[in-house]
């Protein structure tokens, strides 16, 4: 389950698992008929994700960033009913490393599936803050409180008070990492802050 062992480890045991499905294997290590490789309708439990998708899968447990954001970002049973096709998806969602591709998968989610849900949006922001995160060098965000923490050691090597100027009240920024209050704002508001601060980070880089 998701919550058990957090976003980033589930999505690569997903990656590993949908291989097996590829190579032909069950649970056991048995090969799979045709109706067993096309997979089977299944639940799946609706449960908070600790953190996004990984971006690359190369080696299914590579070290990327980690992420705590108070989002539920899953893909429902409802919305894509066919178990291998569900994995297959969370792996290709997980894989992604540029945001055009991102949002060429967000439309092809709703020509294939119908609108998507606001799961499966949180899941696609995810994958975005990941791919931002992993630009400015950014090894952890988390929540401490009622802020958000951007964890980054690279930012002893930038100059932190032009930083600060670019991002203006949105955020703190410290020596090792960026402190971020999320204060009274909606969901929307928050999420559009966090990417406009690691936008700049990324840019403080350059």
């Amino acid at each position: 389950h998701i919550a058990a062992v957090g976003f980033d480890l589930y999505c690569r045991l997903l990656a590993k698992a949908v291989e097996d499905l590829k190579e032909g294997k069950g649970r056991e290590g048995k090969p799979l008929g045709r109706e067993a490789e096309e997979g089977s309708e299944g639940s799946e439990t609706r449960e908070r994700a600790e953190g996004g998708g990984a971006v690359a899968y190369d080696d299914p447990m590579a070290p990327a960033v980690t992420l705590d954001l108070p989002l539920l970002a899953v893909i429902p049973d409802d919305y894509i009913s066919d178990q291998a096709l569900r994995l297959r998806m969370y792996r290709r969602i997980a894989g992604l490393t540029d945001t055009g591709d991102l949002d060429a998968l967000a439309e092809e989610l709703v020509d294939r599936f119908g609108p998507l849900p606001q799961e499966v949006l949180n899941l696609l922001y995810q994958v975005r803050i990941k791919v931002l995160a992993l630009r400015a060098h950014v090894t952890a965000i988390g929540r401490d409180g009622d802020q958000l923490v951007l964890k980054s050691e690279a930012l002893e090597h930038i100059d932190r008070q032009r930083l600060q100027g670019r991002i203006g009240d949105a955020a703190r920024v410290a020596r090792r990492a960026v402190w971020m209050p999320l204060g009274e704002q909606s969901d929307a508001e928050w999420q559009a802050t966090l990417e406009r601060v690691l936008r700049a980070m990324y840019g403080a880089h350059r």
